[in-house]
């Protein structure tokens, strides 16, 4: 009943999967069976899923696979499909063998190929995972696996998202109090998670309470966004962070009203201003960084000259026609929360930018977007009276750092006019 193109690549490639993930779990019976199948063993994988029970770590890795497959062949997994599998290991004998690995592999998968899991399917998939921690703690516990960030981060991404999908209000009772418990897992001084986290597992944390629209007070703790914060700002955690990993970590800290340090702040600014990080950074990076500034109030965080740099930033990405219009509405009403100062002759290359018809045109072509049209005109206005007060004294300094910049990327951008 498929289409004959998902018929030709994908259902031969489920038995290749079913094979590989039996070898992932018994690499023995794999490799005496391949040895007497020969080369009819392309033909045994479905044989092998009507007749053999699939363990807890099979289901994920299949799961996994199948993911990975609709991700780089662009082939539609069918539904029906994953549905069964996450159904599979959610049985009660599948999922006493599960451990953390196979969790998180089930819900990212699940997630990414868009499963309509219900509030009980998810309950489990966190209240297992909660089990398995517990009874790692209890003395004399012959534990076999190790819990580490990305098993909290990658779980609480996965439920986020799917949550997400069912469109319903956010959750509430014990789906919510689940949710928080699995958060609070990577903070927890017992276990030790967080000296361990990378950026992104920072990010995707706090993401989730975002995806999931959860409001600040769902947070583990009242200081649990600033505790994340701190972390990513440790000099040796930023060496590691990307564009991407400091915007959306204070983006989604500004979407929760979370309180943070400025200290922390100012360092996260730092190096996403800094040359090494500036070829990197996408027009959605600025325009999170500076909404995030502005909504948290961090006037303190951000100096006049790291202002300019990320405006001038912008407007290169928008004279490359690589800056959606809203993204260039955000960064103006960033820069005008923040009281910045920009150059005149910076401020009128971006008003150029924004006040070209096609683009007033689309920000307030969406009713949902209707704001962003208001913030944009009274950014432009309050940008244009702070300069009038006088930021020529940035000028040359911006035009140096852009200098620098070309000369360590190699290439010439659109040059900032006098």
């Amino acid at each position: 009943q498929h289409d004959p193109l998902l018929r030709q690549h994908l259902l031969p490639a489920l038995d290749t999967l079913l094979e590989e993930a039996e070898a992932a779990a018994d690499p023995t019976e794999a490799a005496t069976e391949g040895a007497t199948t020969g080369s009819s063993g392309s033909s045994s994988g479905s044989t092998r899923l009507r007749h053999q029970q699939l363990d807890s770590q099979c289901c994920a890795v299949i799961l996994q696979s199948l993911s990975r497959l609709q991700d780089r062949s662009g082939l539609a997994v069918p539904s029906s499909v994953a549905q069964c599998l996450l159904l599979l290991f959610l049985k009660p004998p599948l999922l006493q063998q599960a451990i953390p690995q196979g969790i998180t592999m089930v819900a990212t998968a699940a997630a990414k190929l868009q499963v309509r899991a219900g509030n009980m399917q998810l309950e489990q998939l966190m209240s297992v995972l909660l089990d398995l921690v517990a009874s790692a703690a209890v003395p004399g516990s012959s534990k076999k696996w190790q819990l580490n960030p990305m098993h909290v981060s990658q779980t609480l991404w996965g439920v986020a998202t799917m949550l997400a999908a069912q469109r319903l209000s956010p959750p509430t009772g014990q789906l919510l109090q689940l949710f928080t418990e699995v958060a609070a897992l990577l903070t927890a001084p017992q276990l030790g998670l967080l000296q361990e986290a990378k950026p992104v597992e920072v990010c995707n944390t706090l993401s989730a309470f975002v995806i999931a629209e959860l409001p600040a007070s769902s947070l583990p703790n009242p200081g649990f966004a600033a505790e994340l914060l701190r972390h990513l700002a440790a000099l040796q955690n930023l060496r590691n962070a990307s564009a991407r990993d400091i915007s959306r970590t204070l983006w989604a800290a500004a979407k929760l009203g979370a309180q943070v340090e400025t200290a922390d702040c100012k360092a996260l600014v730092a190096k996403f201003c800094s040359s090494e990080m500036s070829r990197s950074t996408t027009a959605q990076d600025i325009a999170n960084l500076l909404w995030a500034l502005g909504i948290l109030q961090q006037h303190e965080a951000v100096t006049s000259h790291e202002l300019c740099i990320l405006a001038a930033a912008l407007l290169d990405h928008a004279q490359r026609k690589r800056a959606a219009p809203q993204e260039i509405s955000t960064t103006l009403w960033g820069l005008a929360t923040l009281q910045a100062q920009l150059p005149r002759q910076l401020l009128v290359q971006i008003q150029e930018q924004f006040r070209q018809p096609h683009i007033l045109q689309q920000i307030a072509k969406d009713e949902t977007e209707s704001l962003g049209l208001i913030n944009t005109l009274w950014a432009a206005a309050a940008l244009h009276k702070a300069g009038l007060a006088g930021a020529s004294k940035n000028w040359r300094a911006l035009q140096q750092q852009q200098d620098r910049q070309q000369q360590a990327n190699g290439a010439a951008g659109p040059p900032l006019h006098e």
